[in-house]
């Protein structure tokens, strides 16, 4: 469902504004869904950006069951509960779209050192 309505100025989410507050499309479209306020960020994970069906959209952490799912039907092995870097993956583990694992403070180690280096040049 695409939102024909207000956008975030810099990150072009969708939003509805009542009694001088913002509240996100998205994180509107989940309670209508679950009848409850969402955990974390709201997505869809439908393919399609910004998409406010509320049958499309979900929090943070059924994003992770779905993906989950998707991993083991895939044929992917449980997930592990320490990194190779000892990060407890219940709190920093990630599942991508495509039902790859990945540690998001090892990610986030990476990112910061691929800066470092890219300023430095």
């Amino acid at each position: 469902m695409d939102w024909t309505g207000e956008r975030n100025a810099t990150s072009n989410r969708p939003l509805l504004s009542h009694g001088y507050r913002h509240h996100s499309a998205a994180g509107i479209a989940f309670r209508i869904r679950t009848g409850r306020d969402p955990v974390g960020q709201v997505r869809a994970d439908c393919g399609m950006q910004h998409c406010v069906a509320p049958d499309h959209v979900e929090d943070a952490p059924g994003r992770r069951r779905n993906r989950e799912q998707l991993r083991y039907i895939s044929g992917g092995r449980a997930l592990q509960e320490r990194c190779r870097n000892d990060h407890d993956q219940a709190e920093h583990g990630r599942v991508a779209a495509d039902g790859r694992a990945y540690c998001n403070a090892c990610k986030r180690a990476r990112d910061a050192r691929s800066q470092a280096r890219r300023d430095a040049a």
